[in-house]
């Protein structure tokens, strides 16, 4: 048995600091998330722009003109063919992708960025939506100068810069391909979906209709039934009032007659013979 002198101890109420540790833990998270998780956006599967996250500026700008937040046409100098890219693959596979090294033009400088597009969704919803991350992997810098022409520069040096160039124009225009051809699909997809739509919607006017001219044939036969059973109903009250009548009418000559068989003796009187003597022979 507990000594009476033994108290509870109360229970531990959290102190101020405790509070302020909560505190301190919470703002350390906001500044990790602010400088240290890569800036993105969440688009839909339309490139509309649904959320921005993090500090997107040097890799988006509003366009001058009417305002629009569609990604591709926010997008910074040199980012539209590979975010164009990234977002048409990401979309058409559902997969996550990812490109290591994209240079990005901003106020005369070039930064190198690291694009990644992740397809998810939302519990309880069938749209499917985009978080798009830009993580920079290089410093911002100005471009090169164009070096002084050199008067002894090798033919195989101008081969190779040549051939570089021609390497990245035709990676960019297999890029630009891909991304048209992509676009080009997708739009065959929602032309065929209207197609099949407007067919449905089509046929289920064709079906109301058939189906409206099958209860206005009903309810005209619906009427007649109901006309044609109103003549019936009446024919058989007309039929039964006539028996009826014609049954009164025999029962108040039968009546009549009985009466008037009553009313014959006693018009001939008490005192008059019933019958004359006849004559003798």
């Amino acid at each position: 048995m507990p000594s009476p002198n033994c108290r509870r101890r109360p229970a531990a109420v959290p102190g101020p600091l405790t509070l302020a540790l909560a505190e301190v833990q919470k703002q350390a998270d906001r500044i990790l998330l602010t400088h240290y998780s890569p800036a993105g956006v969440v688009v839909n599967r339309h490139l509309d722009v649904l959320q921005f996250r993090g500090r997107t500026g040097p890799y988006l700008e509003h366009p001058q003109g009417e305002a629009s937040l569609n990604l591709l046409k926010m997008a910074r100098e040199g980012l539209l063919l590979d975010l164009r890219t990234l977002t048409t693959r990401a979309i058409r596979q559902n997969v996550r992708i990812r490109q290591e090294v994209v240079s990005v033009k901003q106020n005369g400088h070039v930064l190198e960025v690291k694009l990644e597009v992740i397809p998810f969704q939302v519990p309880h919803s069938a749209e499917r939506f985009y978080l798009v991350l830009f993580e920079p992997v290089g410093r911002l810098g100005r471009p090169r100068a164009p070096e002084k022409a050199r008067p002894a520069k090798t033919v195989r040096g101008r081969t190779t810069a040549q051939e570089n160039e021609t390497r990245r124009l035709r990676e960019e225009l297999g890029a630009t391909r891909e991304s048209l051809q992509a676009m080009l699909e997708e739009l065959q997809k929602e032309v065929a979906g209207r197609v099949r739509a407007e067919q449905r919607l089509r046929q289920s006017n064709d079906e109301l209709q058939v189906r409206t001219t099958q209860l206005r044939r009903l309810g005209l036969e619906l009427t007649r039934t109901e006309y044609r059973e109103r003549q019936r109903q009446a024919q058989v009250l007309h039929d039964q009032l006539h028996q009826l009548l014609v049954g009164a009418r025999v029962h108040a000559e039968l009546l009549r007659k009985e009466q008037s068989n009553r009313e014959l003796p006693r018009r001939a009187g008490p005192g008059r013979p019933d019958c004359a003597r006849s004559p003798a022979a």
